[in-house]
């Protein structure tokens, strides 16, 4: 659709209202408008969006945004609130082996660092975004 390049810009920039944006990032998607790339991947890791933050990751995934892989899952392993359904279905539109396999890996490191007395991921504690850990005195 020629015309819609646009309109779709305007929708993605503007990020108003979560049904405009999520409409625009999924049509970006379905018409792989790689114009709007730009505009999607500065939403993914933005902690104030997560719903916005998802439509852009599965936008990202539909138009087969390869080069956006790291991005994403740094993201996914570092922002729980990423696990609603656009990062990681994004990840898995883009090269689903792939991301079962590096999922895999990550969950076998956690398991590891769980076996040997850490509270958390040490992904996600070097990411400087540590789980508060509950008080002994509850």
């Amino acid at each position: 659709c020629p015309g819609s390049a646009p309109l779709l810009s305007k929708s993605l920039k503007t990020r108003q209202r979560y049904g405009e944006f999520g409409a625009a990032a999924l049509a970006a998607g379905m018409l792989a408008a790689r114009s709007a790339e730009k505009s999607l991947a500065s939403v993914v890791g933005n902690l104030h969006e997560p719903r916005a933050e998802g439509y852009a990751s599965l936008s990202l995934g539909l138009m087969g945004a390869k080069e956006r892989v790291p991005q994403l899952r740094k993201n996914l392993w570092t922002n729980s609130s990423t696990l609603q359904f656009g990062v990681p279905v994004g990840l898995a539109y883009i090269d689903a082996r792939a991301t079962a396999k590096w999922l895999d890996a990550k969950l076998l490191e956690t398991r590891r660092d769980s076996a040997r007395g850490h509270p958390e991921p040490a992904s996600r504690a070097a990411a400087g975004r540590a789980v508060p850990q509950r008080s002994p005195h509850r």
